[in-house]
């Protein structure tokens, strides 16, 4: 065998561990330079393909491993959207419920409005009248100070 460092056809030295199996029942002096080629050239392949085996188990081993983070990415994905549901549901019976004693305020606000313009308008006649009242009081006390005198006078006659 060679004493000089193998090198692969891309030019780099063949990783030490990897080296020439020995030839069985040959000495170094029998080998042909042809067989040491041959023998390079299938040392160099068995190494590109352990390469390669390597490469494609990589390569698996990724995609097994894109696939399971996927998966747990649906998983995230349908808990967010299935929580996501549940809040809006929950939100939307909160709203409801609000909405609802909005709707009870707004009609018992409406009742009182009515009532208070009732009794504005109450309230205004009441006004009404009383200046009503007022202004036939003050006829009356007038006419009563008229009376006055003219009873007397009256009397005296």
């Amino acid at each position: 065998l060679p004493s000089h460092p193998i090198y692969l056809i891309s030019g780099r030295p063949l990783p030490s561990s990897f080296s020439i199996p020995p030839v069985p029942n040959l000495s170094i002096m029998s080998v042909s330079p042809y067989h040491v080629r041959r023998v390079e050239e299938k040392t160099e392949l068995q190494f590109l393909n352990t390469r390669l085996e390597n490469y494609v188990l990589h390569c698996k081993n990724l995609a097994e491993e894109r696939d399971r983070l996927a998966a747990e990415l649906e998983t995230i994905h349908e808990v967010h959207a299935r929580d996501r549901e549940q809040l809006i549901a929950r939100h939307e019976v909160a709203i409801e419920s609000v909405r609802s004693d909005l709707n009870l305020v707004n009609r018992e606000l409406s009742r009182r409005e009515m009532e208070c313009e009732k009794h504005t308008k109450e309230l205004d006649q009441l006004k009404d009248r009383l200046a009503d009242y007022t202004a036939i009081k003050k006829e009356r006390d007038r006419l009563r100070a008229r009376i006055t005198p003219l009873e007397e006078e009256n009397e005296d006659l």
